[in-house]
């Protein structure tokens, strides 16, 4: 899944950390020989920013230590990381998709945690952000930022025709969808009640929520095949057809035109709180409000997100994950994390336990409390960790788009897609 294309900048909160960190934690041992630690992300440095001083604070604390942060695009990440690692100058500390974490552990890319942080891990995060990161019965890193799909919805254009509450099933959705689209006098969608997105992540996040809702995971337990041509699997993607067929959703409109009053509703995940707020201002209460994937009473949804980890071949793994295991750490009783602090100024969610605690102001509002509920009461479901993850997303999302098209039928789709994934995952082999 992509990441957010806005940038943030931090709070007097966040820039207080680097003053507390050093008088609670208190100073380590110095190190002999003095050594650099390379980060890896996909963050700017604006959205890191709330990151920044922690860094310099811990370079404070061991003044054996410098930290560099490298940035890479998300695009090219993946594919920087294994390129880093033949070159022989791969970053000693990285932050990954979860939905790499096999690929990567079968590539012998990643070092193991030791048993101290894997038995923080296990204390400190809420098991669906730690599963995501588990391969073969162990831990790989520290969950980092975590991103939940929610149904968010214009209640203006709700209440303009009609509709008195969000859509609670596919039924209700496709209606609502419909009653919501207008078109000018040349038959062009100019209000669209619906809006799958552009992008390949886009595009597959609303049917892997329904599929999910059917009970179905997109690729089967047994890791070689996948659940495509089950019943819910026809039912998710046919909902989306219906959708395009009633003229509620139609190509062309983004999530991003969503402050211009164009979008009834959108499956989206939590950081679009930012943007929304930025676009609609003022208006923003008033207009956007966020509702559970109208999937019936199972209703799940689709969870996303990082983690952070450290290459195998770093020539100094203890202090990689000594430094991780300190910046997702509270400095200070009742506060967050040096990442909690950057995520929340993200508008990304997180796992840990205490900077969920700490952050009750922040996340409960009407907007975000419904991402926190699904993530927390395990309705948000890890995607799975597979080899070759962005090249079966990418063949995903063209079939799905090929049927919501109408070029073939829902159950054509499924089987061609099916079958391409089973291609990738027999390569696997």
């Amino acid at each position: 899944m992509a990441p957010r294309k806005h940038s943030t900048q931090s709070t007097p909160q966040l820039r207080a950390v680097a003053c507390v960190c050093a008088t609670v934690i208190g100073a380590a041992p110095t190190f002999a020989q003095h050594l650099t630690l390379t980060i890896a992300t996909h963050y700017t440095d604006d959205q890191r920013a709330p990151l920044t001083p922690c860094l310099r604070a811990y370079e404070r604390l061991h003044s054996g230590i410098t930290i560099v942060h490298r940035q890479l695009s998300y695009r090219d990440l993946l594919q920087s990381l294994f390129l880093s690692r033949m070159g022989g100058q791969p970053p000693d500390i990285y932050n990954l998709s979860t939905t790499w974490t096999r690929q990567l552990v079968e590539s012998n890319a990643l070092a193991q945690p030791p048993a101290s942080i894997s038995s923080f891990v296990q204390q400190s995060y809420l098991p669906n952000t730690t599963s995501a990161i588990t391969s073969d019965g162990r831990l790989w890193g520290i969950p980092s930022e975590t991103d939940v799909y929610m149904l968010v919805y214009n209640k203006l254009l709700f209440a303009q025709n009609g509709i008195t509450h969000p859509p609670s099933n596919t039924a209700e959705w496709i209606s609502d969808a419909a009653k919501i689209s207008r078109t000018n006098r040349q038959g062009q969608l100019v209000v669209s009640g619906f809006t799958v997105g552009s992008s390949q992540n886009q595009i597959v996040a609303p049917f892997l929520t329904l599929l999910f809702s059917g009970g179905q995971q997109l690729i089967a337990a047994d890791g070689k095949s996948t659940n495509l041509t089950s019943a819910a699997a026809h039912s998710a993607l046919q909902a989306e057809v219906d959708l395009f067929r009633s003229h509620g959703a139609e190509w062309g409109t983004v999530p991003y035109q969503f402050p211009s009053g164009a979008i009834g509703m959108m499956v989206v995940p939590n950081w679009f709180n930012r943007p929304l707020h930025q676009g609609f201002e003022q208006r923003f209460d008033q207009t956007v409000a966020v509702a559970p994937i109208p999937a019936g009473a199972d209703w799940r949804t689709l969870q996303y997100g990082f983690f952070w980890s450290v290459d195998a071949n770093s020539p100094h793994p203890a202090e990689a994950w000594a430094l991780l295991q300190w910046l997702n750490t509270a400095q200070q009783p009742g506060g967050r994390s040096c990442v909690g602090n950057m995520l929340m100024a993200l508008g990304g969610l997180t796992g840990n336990r205490q900077d969920l605690a700490a952050s009750t102001a922040e996340l409960n509002t009407p907007f975000l409390r419904p991402f926190v509920d699904a993530l927390s009461s395990g309705r948000a479901l890890p995607q799975p960790s597979i080899r070759h993850a962005n090249e079966i997303e990418a063949l995903t999302g063209k079939y799905l788009e090929r049927a919501m098209l109408g070029v073939i039928p829902t159950d054509t789709a499924l089987h061609q897609l099916d079958a391409g994934i089973r291609t990738i995952l027999q390569e696997q082999e």
